[in-house]
């Protein structure tokens, strides 16, 4: 697992950016939130981690389980069906207050 909960919504969400295809540049502000995206004026990053319009296609795609975790927290992962045994293999998994939060980190170390 990598370090991605210690990181600001600001470095996952610019990550989950890349890697759904948007070419950044260099230049960004992430005082604001903004990037630049080759070919285009600076804009605002999507926001992966708290807006589930952005998110939601990314966890269905990937299959990406949340779910109440403990005191107040929410795991998300992906998992598989393991057909030799009777539950699923876990594989990544990510808990954090906010649910979007942690199925954006799943999809990071899915790519990792």
């Amino acid at each position: 697992m990598s370090d991605w909960k210690y990181k600001r919504d600001f470095d996952i969400n610019k990550a989950v950016a890349v890697l759904e295809g948007y070419q950044l540049s260099d230049e960004f502000n992430d005082n604001f939130g903004h990037i630049k995206v080759e070919g285009k004026e600076s804009e605002k990053v999507r926001d992966y981690c708290n807006n589930p319009s952005y998110a939601h296609d990314i966890i269905l795609r990937n299959r990406i389980s949340i779910a109440p975790y403990s005191f107040g927290d929410w795991m998300a992962c992906q998992s598989f069906v393991n057909p030799n045994k009777d539950c699923n293999t876990l594989v990544k998994y990510s808990v954090d207050m906010n649910p979007l939060r942690a199925a954006m980190i799943v999809y990071l170390e899915m790519s990792e």
